[in-house]
């Protein structure tokens, strides 16, 4: 086959961008001639966590983001938006997360996959083998597929965001985002061997529901957090500390608490309400 001219792009996670500091966690290969793009994203964490510090990152906040983006990325290619490389940096642009992406670099393809698979392995793969993966919490999993099939209708629902509040140093988190009116953001809390650990989380998005309510705006909509027990061991400790969580948060009536056993229900009325 005769060579083509192809471009690569390196996708990387970038918690702040104020610091521009960033890992190498994929890469996108396009080539313009018959319009095929392909993406290969790392299955670690190793090497982020080896920059920006193992308890600093989330894993699966990390995977999350990923598979987000390669997702939105296909989505644009299918509907037919990609023709030139501007195109793919203009939508490079657009992105709102962690996730930044280099501008188009001239490469010769021959074997696109080929061709992937030794671009991939030069400038991400070498830095990112061993580390498994923080899956999502088991109890999660009916949250998580509602999301998904939201997204492939084609619902403005959102996955691993962070929002900045003006006047405030603080980024907002939210592993799930859904508009209803309002735009809620879903928070996960994980609970697990720490109670004192749950409790730190739970005391800080409690506070940070009130600053949510009052002064976040995400697409002219109204901002407010849900907070999802995220338990990660089955065990009565884990229950207790549940319980106690959900006293807790009737001191933060800004922030709606969903017990883990509520999570299946929860989900079936974010599948309804989200639009």
């Amino acid at each position: 086959m005769e060579p083509r001219k192809g471009h690569y792009s390196l996708i990387q996670f970038c918690p702040d961008r104020g610091r521009a500091e960033a890992v190498n966690v994929g890469l996108v290969l396009f080539v313009p001639a018959d319009r095929r793009l392909a993406v290969r994203m790392a299955t670690t964490s190793k090497r982020v966590q080896q920059i920006f510090g193992k308890g600093a990152i989330d894993s699966w906040w990390l995977k999350t983001v990923r598979e987000s983006f390669e997702r939105g990325l296909m989505t644009e290619h299918r509907a037919g938006r990609f023709a030139v490389p501007e195109d793919l940096d203009r939508y490079f642009s657009t992105l709102g997360n962690d996730i930044i992406a280099t501008p188009p670099r001239p490469t010769q393809v021959d074997d696109a996959r080929a061709s992937l698979d030794r671009l991939y392995a030069r400038f991400v793969e070498a830095a990112s083998i061993g580390a498994e993966e923080m899956a999502i919490p088991t109890v999660v999993k009916p949250l998580d597929d509602a999301f998904r099939r939201l997204h492939d209708r084609m619902a403005a629902v959102q996955f691993a965001q962070r929002f900045s509040i003006p006047g405030y140093p603080h980024q907002v988190q939210a592993d799930y985002v859904f508009p209803n009116g309002d735009a809620n953001l879903v928070r996960l809390l994980r609970i697990g061997e720490s109670p004192a650990r749950a409790f730190d989380q739970a005391v800080k998005l409690g506070g940070e529901s009130v600053v949510v309510t009052k002064h976040l705006r995400v697409n002219d909509l109204a901002a407010r957090l849900v907070v999802v027990a995220a338990p990660l061991l089955v065990g009565a400790r884990t229950v207790d500390t549940e319980a106690k969580l959900a006293s807790l948060y009737h001191d933060f009536p800004d922030a709606e608490w969903v017990p883990s056993a509520s999570i299946p229900t929860f989900a079936q009325r974010v599948e309804a309400a989200a639009h």
